[in-house]
């Protein structure tokens, strides 16, 4: 096949759009966990199923898994999508722990979101993009040195750029191997090693040109008229992409946690053009019996649902369901909260001795 000189734009028209380099995509490796490091599991994003029990609360693992995909199927990319609820008697049973497993399990068709309210937080959809983006950039990636964020932020600019080879908006010597290439692993464009490293080169070379087609591409997949200030979300995100460092993850935390409320909208409607959206809201527990929170939470994360692409998975014990949220909210507010609900069990004596032989 014949490879052109991607490196450089054409002399003769600085406004044209150069053509990108293409690769292929090495597998990846995993790492290990320990599950008797710690008495709490803090993050749902940092358990590894190899070292899990495997037949604990299997059932319902495949129960939220099932109903994520069939959501996604049967309301489609431009519908709300009700909220999950996951219960346990008590701490101790393992909710966090099996969101863990659901991320494991659905990883790499969705994105998920975790989502831990602090107490000085103003409940609000600001609070969702300030927190969101925090527990994201902590979260190590797949790929060795990475955070969760860099990677997504790598998979949506990914995305965009197929979108605009798709739509034939962007010149390419071979279209079907580009988008072949931009709709696997989007580190391989990013990371100095990989394969397709050459596309992130000059991608961010030819910014510049790209950012107002890259901006267009996303407001079309969102469904908006304009691409409005999303330029600037692109520049942002790209340099995620890149490099992921303090700065990006400023800027990021900033633009999703400003515009009342708007910037988290964005960002979440940006992040499910790559892939569907699971907000994973745990650790509750330093809201008990408050009411008020308890109101403001539960109208918050209905109001996420209605967002395209977006689901919402609550996890909290009972006691703190019954002290906050259950009876204290108005009726129509605690049926949508409880249409989709699961109990966890506690484990068998089976689960318990291979937790031990782990």
């Amino acid at each position: 096949p014949i490879v052109p000189d991607f490196g450089q734009p054409p002399a003769s028209d600085s406004g044209s759009i150069p053509q990108p380099l293409i690769g292929d995509t090495p597998p990846q490796a995993q790492g290990r966990s320990n599950p008797f490091a710690a008495d709490v599991c803090a993050d749902p994003l940092g358990v590894d199923e190899a070292r899990s029990v495997s037949g604990m609360n299997q059932d319902i693992v495949t129960q939220i898994s099932t109903a994520i995909d069939e959501r996604q199927v049967q309301a489609g990319r431009g519908a709300g999508s009700p909220l999950m609820l996951l219960t346990a008697p008590r701490a101790g049973y393992g909710k966090t722990h099996l969101l863990a497993r659901v991320a494991a399990a659905t990883r790499s068709q969705v994105t998920l979101v975790p989502l831990a309210f602090r107490l000085e937080d103003e409940i609000g959809r600001s609070a969702v993009g300030l927190r969101g983006v925090e527990a994201l950039s902590r979260a190590a990636g797949s790929r060795q040195g990475w955070s969760r964020l860099r990677e997504i932020s790598a998979g949506v600019c990914a995305t965009l750029l197929l979108r605009l080879i798709k739509a034939g908006r962007l010149p390419c010597a071979n279209p079907d191997q580009a988008m072949r290439v931009l709709s696997t692993d989007p580190g391989e464009i990013f990371s100095a090693q990989g394969s397709a490293r050459l596309i992130g080169d000059w991608l961010r070379n030819h910014i510049t040109q790209l950012r107002k087609p890259l901006a267009d591409a996303a407001a079309e997949a969102m469904g908006r008229a304009t691409s409005g200030d999303l330029e600037k979300w692109v520049q942002t995100m790209l340099s995620a992409a890149s490099e992921c460092d303090s700065q990006s993850v400023d800027d990021l935390r900033a633009l999703a946690s400003g515009g009342a409320g708007e910037g988290c909208e964005t960002w979440l409607r940006l992040l499910a053009v790559w892939r569907p959206v699971i907000v994973l809201v745990d650790h509750l527990d330093g809201f008990y019996r408050n009411e008020q929170a308890g109101l403001r939470i539960a109208m918050l994360l209905l109001d996420l649902t209605e967002l395209d692409g977006v689901h919402v998975v609550l996890s909290l014990n009972q006691d703190v369901w019954q002290a906050t949220f259950g009876h204290h909210l108005p009726s129509a507010l605690e049926d949508r909260l409880t249409a989709s609900q699961v109990l966890l069990r506690g484990l068998g004596a089976e689960d318990a001795a291979e937790m031990v032989r782990l």
